[in-house]
């Protein structure tokens, strides 16, 4: 699966919704791998994984941030998004969201920045 050459990001749409960066190879957008992307990333979101002894990929994601509550999960194998969204519209909304609250919490903050992911207004 390709990703983001900057943030690694799983390409959502030809410019990756995290850091704005253009994909030149990219194809269709794919939402494999975006609950693990941002449980890696976020401090924060609670996450619950599958598998043998819990290692396996995330299967359901839950983060409240700038006073709403983003939540993902695959069930029969597809994405649902808490608030409901398009995936690529959902992430917009939590950097946002996480835009706010990393004006108050330095931890947020480092996440965001660390991950190479540009700050919302």
């Amino acid at each position: 699966m390709p990703s983001c050459t900057v943030c690694g990001a799983p390409p959502l749409a030809r410019t990756c919704v995290f850091c704005h960066t253009h994909h030149r190879a990219y194809t269709a957008p794919t939402v494999v791998g975006l609950l693990d992307y941002l449980a890696r990333h976020l401090p924060k979101a609670e996450a619950q994984r599958g598998g043998f002894l819990g290692r396996g990929s995330v299967r359901t994601f839950e983060l409240h941030a700038g006073g709403e509550t983003f939540a993902g999960r695959f069930r029969r194998g597809e994405l649902e998004l808490t608030p409901k969204f398009p995936p690529e519209a959902w992430t917009e909304r939590l950097l946002v969201a996480l835009s706010r609250e990393a004006e108050g919490d330095a931890d947020v903050r480092r996440a965001v920045s660390r991950s190479g992911w540009a700050l919302r207004k």
